[in-house]
């Protein structure tokens, strides 16, 4: 049984195998056509897809070109590619800034950089001509330093702007005073300038604020405004005696110092009478040359010594001074030795006839004396006082007497 159940399953095993093979025979072949087809099919579509890139890249490439449109959002003309804000029309392009070393304010013009908004240490000004010193800028002032301060190309005196600089005067007469109407100012001194501006006349060298009023038709010569009679301090002008009676002889009681003579005064003061004209030729009755003594006694720092001596007078009465004289004194005492002889010169006039006053100089100090014509050929005076010499008080007494 066994048996027949296995050669059954073989026989039909067997009849499968060949249905199989006679079928796959004819369906190799349909198959291999179809595998054709699928290939011609692959090419195909890989032409077309060429040949649409083609076409797209040329399309792309238009479209390109054609476009070139400016933004400029806000409308303030300046492209929105430069424009440091396009949203804000109050804000444009990138400015200039310059690198400001010195912090003055003032950059400089060959470190400069564009941008919205100015780096730290950059200023929008870039007119600074050193940037490495604050005090130079174009608003600094012009100052002597042999430097260009205000950035103009100008330095010192050859800039008019020039601050602080000394104001000189010129002086045309060499006197060392200065013309206030002709002045310059400079750093340093110019020729013929100083820096004193008080001259009255730069023309003329002996008219100048330490210069002599004298009389000479009216020029200033102290330069204080006034000149000859109006200045009371000319030193040269003319005694003039009143000449009431007009007999051309003055008296000596009025006197009038003027570089002009006033009118009714003569430079003589020998009237003996100046209310009688024919009174006039007794004048000179006393003069002549006077002989006699003199005594001074001096005391200083327990010290007293007298020096005695003589004098010779000269009057003339139509002189002035009217009285003048000289003589020696000698110290034999106490003061000998710091003294000793002394040379002596004495001069007066006639006060109010017969009395007269004048100075006795001996040589240490000059004292007043006064005196009197006792007769017409007799003159005697005195002397008493203190003078200072050498820091020390010294009292003085003295005495003459002379005669024709």
């Amino acid at each position: 049984m066994t048996t027949l159940l296995t050669l059954a399953l073989l026989g039909l095993a067997c009849n499968d195998k060949d249905t199989t093979t006679a079928t796959d025979t004819g369906q190799v072949t349909e198959t291999d056509t179809d595998t054709d087809t699928d290939t011609d099919t692959d090419t195909d579509t890989d032409t077309d897809t060429d040949t649409d890139t083609d076409t797209d890249t040329d399309a792309d490439t238009d479209t390109d070109t054609d476009t070139d449109t400016v933004i400029d959002e806000d409308e303030d003309g300046v492209p929105a590619e430069e424009d440091c804000d396009d949203n804000d029309p109050d804000v444009g392009a990138k400015t200039d800034w310059y690198v400001d070393a010195d912090s003055d304010g003032y950059g400089d013009p060959d470190a400069g950089l564009q941008a919205c908004t100015g780096p730290s240490g950059t200023v929008a000004d870039g007119t600074d001509c050193d940037d490495l010193d604050a005090t130079i800028h174009p608003d600094a002032d012009e100052v002597c330093d042999g430097v260009d301060n205000d950035c103009d190309t100008l330095v010192d005196d050859d800039d008019d702007s020039l601050f602080g600089a000394d104001t000189w005067y010129h002086d045309g007469d060499g006197d060392g005073f200065g013309d206030l109407a002709d002045q310059v100012r400079a750093c340093d001194q110019p020729a013929d300038y100083v820096d004193d501006d008080t001259d009255c006349d730069d023309t003329d060298a002996t008219a100048n604020p330490d210069g002599v009023e004298v009389c000479d038709g009216g020029v200033d010569n102290d330069c204080n405004g006034k000149a000859d009679d109006d200045d009371s301090g000319v030193t040269d002008a003319t005694s003039w005696y009143e000449d009431s009676d007009g007999d051309g002889y003055g008296t000596p009681s009025v006197e009038v110092v003027s570089c002009e003579q006033p009118t009714d005064y003569v430079s003589n003061y020998s009237d003996c009478d100046d209310d009688d004209a024919t009174v006039y030729a007794d004048c000179g009755a006393r003069d002549g040359t006077y002989s006699g003594s003199l005594t001074v006694e001096l005391q200083a720092v327990g010290l007293t010594d007298t020096c005695t001596g003589t004098i010779a007078l000269n009057v003339v009465e139509a002189d002035s001074p009217q009285i003048e004289g000289s003589g020696t004194c000698a110290f034999t005492g106490s003061l000998a030795g710091l003294i000793g002889t002394v040379g002596t010169t004495l001069t007066g006039n006639i006060d109010t006839d017969p009395d007269c006053s004048g100075d006795i100089d001996i040589d240490v100090s000059s004292i007043p004396w006064n005196g009197t014509f006792t007769t017409t050929s007799t003159l005697e005076g005195e002397a008493s006082g203190t003078f200072s010499y050498s820091g020390t008080t010294v009292t003085y007494a003295g005495s003459f007497s002379t005669s024709l």
